[in-house]
């Protein structure tokens, strides 16, 4: 098998995946034990032979193989193994980073400090790279594989809001300075939908928000959007259905 072909279903859309596979299938027979699959013309009959599933698995990826896998008891029964591999593999980890460690009366000293847990392994480690800005009650929203941390206070019994916004590329390990927030808060809900972020509420001092906004990765820009119709702060957000809750 060449290396060409070994990834030229990466990156396609499922279907095409699927054929690039089924041609993986088909030269690999040229090799593999029961090279008389080259005369059959059925993706199916590929699956269902143990020698060929873990590879054609692999290039297809965890959804078509997933969706190969619900045709026929036959088929989820070939698939069963490769189907837990990958998924195994694509457990999330879980970041914690900011916040304070003080007990009391403020002022407290925020954290830059990051944990990551990694649900592979099941256990915590302390990341190498650590919060830029330090800062208690900020915001942190997950999206493409990157992580937005949004606003926060410091430590002061000023509670002074901050709208510094940073990323972390959790590929590289690098974090990125980008557009500040439009409004400067903490305590405040954020959410991503279809790759945007958006953030909602929150307290300033002591004011409490009804603002609202939405920062676009792309352009790295932040939009302004309609207020809710009650300030609050201390509140979560939900997304659902591509809408905001």
């Amino acid at each position: 098998m060449s290396p060409s072909a070994a990834g030229a279903a990466i990156g396609r859309p499922v279907a095409t995946r699927r054929q690039a596979a089924f041609s993986l299938a088909m030269e690999a027979a040229s090799w593999a034990e029961g090279a008389s699959l080259r005369d059959r013309a059925s993706l199916e009959d590929v699956l269902l032979t143990p020698e060929l599933v873990p590879m054609v698995a692999r290039h297809m990826g965890v959804g078509a193989t997933c969706n190969s896998a619900w045709a026929s008891h036959a088929l989820a029964l070939s698939l069963a193994d490769s189907v837990r591999s990958m998924t195994q593999n694509m457990l999330p980890c879980i970041y914690v980073l900011g916040g304070h460690s003080g007990r009391g009366q403020s002022p407290h000293t925020p954290l830059g400090v990051m944990d990551v847990f990694s649900a592979p392994d099941g256990r915590w480690e302390p990341a190498a790279a650590a919060l830029p800005t330090p800062r208690i009650d900020c915001a942190v929203v997950a999206v493409a594989g990157a992580i937005y941390v949004m606003g926060g206070r410091d430590g002061s019994v000023e509670a002074t809001p901050l709208a510094v916004v940073q990323r972390l590329d959790t590929a590289t390990g690098q974090w990125e300075v980008l557009p500040p927030m439009r409004v400067a808060r903490y305590s405040f809900a954020a959410a991503a939908i279809t790759g945007a972020v958006y953030v909602a509420g929150g307290c300033a001092g002591y004011e409490t928000l009804s603002h609202a906004e939405a920062f676009d990765p792309e352009l790295r820009m932040w939009r302004e959007l309609p207020p809710m119709a009650r300030a609050r702060g201390r509140c979560a957000a939900a997304a659902l259905g591509g809408a905001l809750y």
